[in-house]
């Protein structure tokens, strides 16, 4: 007896969203894309992935659609499947926060649609290391997304109800892409003075702090004597034409810990509790 064959519209096939469609089984889905003012590079990448041609009405009644677009666009893409009349299981997978999925979900609920909060951690598959999806939403959408895939480049978790994968994401962004910015404009203050290989090689084989939580209330502890530190160096980055604001704000932010001061047992809760007291 044939498999049964399931239908999914991949909005839009960039980078991620062409890689992702590979990791679908090939005998049990028929991936779909919408050519209309693409690009050449969008184009090869969908060709390359396997996807057919279709127009955003025949998307609209794919069984699964996944948006994966710039974050920019989301609610676009959302808003047009609504208008389309998709009621299929809508995955958002966008790097947005829980608040905005929540609302471009709306429209899609209100016409039959389930939306399933979606988020993609690592490069696009394959590559050295796993790719992760976790999903969020009813256990029974994210169980039928679930079984789209196999898993030889790919692990795909569950992370309860709607929200919980966009907050994943958006947290992942501030560990991930904003430590490297800020490691880079590390460097950057430290190559204006000669010194960046002599601190490329300090941190070389350093862990990164969200690895272990258990470690801020000692930061935290020791938080007090850090203002000045940040400060003078916020003018130091300015004196060599680096952005200072940057450590400005981390300044301001270490006085949510000053209370702690030489308090190592802090409970770590009221450590990461003290943080959402900063005026905004």
């Amino acid at each position: 007896m044939s498999q049964e064959v399931t239908t999914v519209g991949i909005l839009h096939p960039g980078a991620m969203g062409a890689a992702i469609a590979t990791q679908m089984e090939a005998r049990t889905t028929r991936c779909l894309w919408c050519p209309d003012q693409r690009g050449p590079d969008t184009r090869r990448r969908a060709h390359a992935a396997g996807l057919r041609e279709a127009t955003l009405t025949e998307i609209a009644a794919s069984d699964v659609v996944i948006s994966l677009v710039p974050p920019t666009a989301a609610e676009e893409t959302a808003h047009s499947m609504a208008e389309h009349g998709f009621s299929g299981i809508y995955v958002e997978a966008n790097a947005i926060r829980p608040q905005r999925m929540e609302a471009l979900a709306e429209p899609l609920n209100a016409g039959g649609a389930t939306v399933v909060d979606a988020c993609v951690i690592g490069p696009p598959p394959p590559s050295r290391t796993r790719t992760r999806l976790y999903l969020a939403g009813p256990h029974t959408a994210c169980a039928t997304v679930r079984g789209l895939f196999h898993d030889e480049h790919l692990d795909i978790g569950y992370l309860g109800e709607v929200g919980r994968a966009s907050a994943l994401k958006i947290s992942h962004t501030v560990a991930q892409k904003a430590t490297r910015l800020v490691s880079a404009l590390a460097t950057a203050l430290a190559s204006d003075y000669g010194v960046a290989e002599e601190l490329t090689e300090i941190v070389r084989t350093w862990e990164h702090p969200a690895a272990d939580p258990t470690r801020y209330p000692g930061v935290a502890a020791r938080a007090w004597r850090w203002k000045g530190e940040f400060e003078d160096t916020a003018t130091a980055l300015n004196e060599a034409g680096l952005p200072p604001a940057t450590l400005h704000a981390l300044a301001d932010l270490l006085t949510q810990w000053e209370k702690f001061k030489d308090a190592p047992d802090t409970g770590l809760a009221d450590v990461l509790s003290a943080l959402h007291g900063l005026d905004n």
